[in-house]
């Protein structure tokens, strides 16, 4: 007993100490909430600045276990993974980025601007406006890897998912890959395959299911599992399981942005399958 007390004691020691240094290295992002404030923050940097602390023996693998899985509530009461204070340079960029095209699709239903940005004008535009200097080949790495077309594919009648849509990034569906990266709160959510092809009313995706939840973490468990109340995804699921050959190439993303409930309003009609907002 005096033991298993003694862990329980130094995990959450660490997890203070964790919760102090994302203080310290994200202060922006706490006060205004703002996913652009965000600063590049990896785990290694996090641990040596622990051991500045005078905590010599904790390192970067043991706040990788701290932190997965774990998550905080934050000042407006909407739970946060822990994971998530720790995001890449290239997954600051992908944000910067976002809030480009965001602009570029106002300005083109605006008729202020006449056709969507270059990859080139992109990154001269993130210098320009947010301070920003990455390569033209940067920027179109992060587009791409967002799912967003090159400028002249770009398009804004009917498109599916809209620039302002803020999808994370795709994970399998997996029982540890959906507690590890689907948070428990309300969102929307799209369940689409690998190497899947499928004709819709916008055009072609591998998007097959689109839904949203008040627990979103909670809803990928009951899809998976055995007494899924869901019989058309049941049934659908199995014609695809032998195209797609793995569990894991069954990929989830979601978006818990505000506006969430305009995007479940706006492409239900376009989506083939889609499950009543709850």
């Amino acid at each position: 007993m005096e033991r298993k007390l003694r862990l329980i004691s130094t995990r959450n020691r660490i997890t203070h100490l964790t919760l102090l240094g994302i203080i310290e290295h994200q202060p922006a992002y706490l006060k205004s909430g703002n996913s652009l404030e965000l600063v590049p923050l990896s785990q290694v940097r996090l641990s040596h600045w622990i051991r500045g602390q005078g905590y010599q023996s904790i390192d970067n693998s043991v706040i990788s276990r701290v932190v997965k899985g774990t998550s905080i509530l934050m000042p407006d009461g909407k739970p946060m993974l822990l994971k998530d204070f720790f995001p890449s340079s290239r997954e600051v960029s992908k944000g910067y980025i976002k809030e480009v095209l965001v602009g570029e699709e106002a300005e083109l239903k605006s008729n202020r601007l006449n056709r969507p940005y270059t990859d080139e004008e992109i990154k001269e535009r993130l210098k320009k406006v947010s301070g920003l200097d990455i390569s033209r080949r940067s920027v179109s790495y992060c587009r791409n890897q967002m799912g967003i077309s090159p400028f002249h594919k770009r398009t804004y009648a009917n498109h599916y998912p809209p620039t302002w849509a803020q999808f994370s990034a795709c994970f399998p569906i997996t029982l540890s890959s959906v507690k590890e990266n689907a948070p428990e709160v309300s969102g929307i959510y799209e369940l689409s395959g690998e190497a899947l092809n499928i004709e819709h009313a916008s055009g072609t995706a591998g998007v097959f299911y689109l839904g949203s939840s008040k627990n979103i973490r909670k809803r990928l468990r009951a899809h998976m599992g055995l007494g899924s109340k869901n019989g058309d995804l049941n049934a659908f699921s199995g014609l695809l399981s032998p195209m797609m050959g793995s569990e894991k190439r069954r990929r989830c993303c979601f978006d818990v942005s505000p506006r969430c409930t305009e995007l479940d309003r706006s492409v239900t009609r376009s989506v083939d399958a889609s499950e009543d907002g709850q």
